[in-house]
């Protein structure tokens, strides 16, 4: 049994892509823009905790109202408290051969100026990646 679990996981084993070219570009233009992001976790336990207050109030059909609007008020109240905003940048980079590539990036991930020279890395994966 341990040997079928080491063979398993070393069929499952990850190798990063490794590093192909780098050339050098220049950001010719730069667009920020923002996303609101919603915790849908945060949304589903209001909701719950909501309901389970709601169906403390009254009696009756009175109850089921309350049970209702409180699932429904706690869901959007929870979700609207845990919100939060994401900061993207595009960067359009103009290579040394003329081509012109889109990068976007979220705000942490640093920021570049028109202007500035950059790399572009390019991965074994076909991936590229910004530097």
């Amino acid at each position: 049994m341990a040997l079928m679990m080491v063979v398993g996981l070393a069929a499952c084993s990850y190798t990063p892509p490794t590093l192909v070219s780098e050339q050098v570009g220049e950001v010719v233009n730069v667009k920020s823009y923002s996303e609101t992001k919603r915790n849908l976790v945060a949304g589903l336990a209001g909701g719950a905790a909501g309901g389970f207050l709601g169906s403390k109030i009254g009696g009756g059909s009175g109850k089921k109202v309350a049970t209702t609007v409180g699932a429904v008020g706690g869901a959007a109240a929870a979700s609207q408290a845990a919100s939060y905003e994401v900061i993207y940048f595009d960067y359009d980079v103009r290579l040394e051969s003329g081509m012109v590539m889109r990068f976007t990036k979220r705000e942490e991930q640093g920021r570049f100026q028109p202007g500035q020279k950059v790399v572009v890395a390019t991965f074994s994966d076909g991936s590229r990646r910004l530097n």
